[in-house]
Formats: C-alpha cells, structure tokens, sequence
C-alpha cells in the first residue's frame, strides 16, 4: 500500500513534503481537507492537528521536517537533500529550521492576509482536491473559519506591512548553504532574482557591455567590460579602481 498524505491545499509545508516525496519518487495518496477540517483527519492519522501528516509502513510523521528527512531516507546517496559532511548538515538544518519557526509562520500569515477577503480566490485555491462536501460546504463554513484562522494566527489590518526577518539572521548565512536542497524548499517562494545595480554611473564604455565579454564568471560584472573587473575574485560586483579615471570623477548615485 502507498503512504498516505494529510495536506491542506494552500499550504507550503504541505507543499514541502509533497515536493520531497515525489522527488524521492516515493508513492503516496495524498488526503486533502480544508481548514478546521484538517485538524480532525490529522490526529485521526496520528498526527497532533497539524498537516502535513505521512502515514507510512515505518511509521506516522507529523512534521515536514520529518517527513523530509524520511524521504532523504529512501533516496541514493548522491542525490540527498542533507549533506554528508556533518558541519554542512548542521547548517542546513539550523537554516531549515529558522524557515519553518521564522520565514513560513510570517509568510502564512502574509498569504491568509491576503486571500481570506477574497472568497473567489478561496474558493479556487483552498478546495483543490478536496472531498466533494467539503468543497459544497465551504461557502457556509468560510465566516468561521476566517475567524478562527485569523485567531489562530493572529491576523489584523498590520499584518500586510512587509517588514525585514527578525533580527535580520538570515541574510548572514552563506550563499551555498542557502541553495542546498532541505534548506531551500523549506523556504517560502520568492521572486526571481535581478542583476546587482552598479553603487556608481556607469562609463560610457560599459554600457552596451553584455557577459560575453567576460572571459570567466567571476571575473568582471556581467554588464561590465573586463576594464571594470573587480580587484578581488572574491567580490560580486565590480571595483572602483578598475574602472577608467572619467567614470570615477562622476558623483556617486544617490
């Protein structure tokens, strides 16, 4: 028999697991409910209330993190989500950690802020897969459940204020640590990134510069010339002094 899977639809800790499971090519049925009702089929499956739930043959799993690490389990050395090397494991876990205690509660709180006034949206969204009576008696029970989800995460007018991560820790964490697999799908989505804004005006000469004119990725820019490389390899933006004379005359960009 497959494992079974307890989800809500719109969550992305559901989605963490689902991603996990079907990158460890592990198969599963997957039970989806809407709110207030997952608290019943979650601790009907074992789990404490909370979804995503893993019924397993091994056992129940109640947490994403643990059904990630279940689904690291069954997956070739090679292509596991946690590093091999201690140090490196301790940091993704301390890094997927602080996305699931820090970085998810706030972006689920920023997502319900938004979707809960709009009854199409969950209506759309929220009753994906569900059973057929939870979906016919979502209308009825959606005034209750905006209340009881607005209580239980304590929702109000200034919760749609975008504001930085507390105490800013995650921005000092180190760029690969950052792209290894446990620790990224822990995280909630974020746009795509763009190029890095030059901190002064460009020369002339560097305008209509493109990659191509790079001789390796690290070695200038990818809008600038060669001419305007950084000093140090290990710096991602250009440097002052490699630029020509004229461009470091110009004032600097407010």
């Amino acid at each position: 028999m497959p494992a079974r899977l307890v989800t809500i639809p719109i969550s992305h800790y559901c989605e963490k697991a689902r991603w996990a499971l079907d990158r460890a090519g592990i198969a599963y049925r997957e039970e989806r409910h809407v709110q207030i009702v997952h608290r019943v089929a979650s601790r009907r499956a074992g789990g404490g209330g909370t979804v995503p739930v893993l019924v397993a043959p091994e056992g129940v799993f109640a947490q994403s993190a643990d059904i990630l690490a279940y689904a690291d389990r069954h997956t070739a050395p090679g292509a596991r989500l946690y590093p091999e090397e201690p140090g490196l494991r301790a940091e993704v876990v301390a890094l997927e950690r602080d996305f699931d205690a820090d970085l998810g509660p706030e972006g689920r709180r920023w997502m319900y802020f938004h979707i809960l006034p709009r009854r199409d949206l969950g209506r759309a969204y929220n009753c994906t897969g569900v059973p057929a009576w939870e979906r016919r008696a979502f209308p009825l029970m959606l005034g209750a459940m905006s209340g009881y989800v607005r209580h239980l995460f304590a929702i109000g007018p200034e919760t749609g204020v975008q504001r930085a991560p507390p105490s800013g820790r995650h921005s000092t964490r180190s760029p690969p640590a950052w792209r290894t697999g446990a620790a990224t799908c822990a995280a909630t989505p974020s746009p795509p990134p763009t190029s890095p804004s030059p901190p002064w005006p460009r020369p002339r000469s560097c305008r209509r510069s493109t990659a191509s004119h790079c001789p390796s990725p690290t070695s200038c820019h990818p809008l600038w010339p060669p001419a305007c490389a950084p000093s140090a390899p290990t710096r991602p933006g250009p440097s002052r002094a490699g630029c020509s004379a004229r461009s470091a005359t110009r004032p600097r960009r407010p």
